[in-house]
């Protein structure tokens, strides 16, 4: 027993002095320990947040309406509307950390759109004020594009679009400040087997890409592999 004790004693010894020797080693050429300490202490990508261009999660007490254009000329399933706007309100309740009682949901809006004639000639604010919201996330999809890769079973795809915050109660644009809108685009080249998982993925991505401005990010959060705005690369 007492030789395993002492064995145990030499062991933590040794440790010891390999850590003095590599203090030592590190702070030969002038550098201090407190740069050491800087250098040991320094937030990881895990921790280090990219700043919110617009912190919607400040705003806990207002209700959002995220409202997608599907234009009929774009060649995209029916049902792509209700896809991107569940992954968005997802994102934004997640993510963002909008309580679920303040995003209108996509049933709210399909029972509105059903009853107005006019829905079409209403802007997003008209929308949005009717439905109770204080914001609307007004998404307008560009480009469309979900294939099968030959004899795979799997698929690659492609949308693209713009994305702009609105204050109902001004009509004005909360969101992007430095342009008219945020453009967003992402895509991949062989993904998924299905095309319906294909096309939720797509959504998925497309969210984040969109959401990941209005919270402050965790930096090895926000890019993701679908990203194919040039936006995104930049600033990662």
């Amino acid at each position: 027993m007492a030789d395993k004790n002492m064995k145990t004693q030499i062991k933590k010894l040794h440790i010891t002095a390999a850590v003095f020797a590599f203090l030592a080693m590190f702070c030969s050429n002038g550098c201090s320990f407190v740069k050491l300490f800087e250098v040991f202490a320094s937030p990881t990508r895990h921790e280090r947040k990219i700043p919110a261009e617009f912190n919607l999660s400040e705003t806990e007490d207002k209700k959002v309406l995220v409202l997608v254009n599907q234009p009929d000329w774009l060649a995209a399933p029916a049902n792509l509307r209700y896809d991107l706007t569940e992954a968005v309100n997802k994102s934004l309740e997640l993510r963002v950390g909008i309580l679920p009682e303040n995003i209108i949901s996509y049933d709210a809006l399909s029972d509105f759109r059903s009853k107005r004639s006019d829905f079409l000639m209403l802007d997003s604010a008209q929308i949005g004020k009717a439905l109770g919201a204080d914001m609307v996330m007004f998404i307008s999809l560009d480009t469309f594009a979900v294939e099968q890769v030959e004899d795979t079973g799997y698929y690659n795809g492609l949308i693209e679009g713009r994305a702009v915050l609105v204050d109902v109660a001004e009509s004005e644009k909360l969101w992007p400040k430095s342009s008219d809108s945020k453009p967003v685009k992402v895509g991949y080249e062989i993904g998924y087997k299905g095309q319906a998982n294909a096309i939720k993925a797509l959504c998925s991505a497309f969210a984040h890409c969109v959401t990941r401005n209005l919270y402050d990010c965790r930096e090895d959060a926000y890019k993701v592999a679908e990203d194919r705005g040039g936006s995104g690369w930049k600033r990662w």
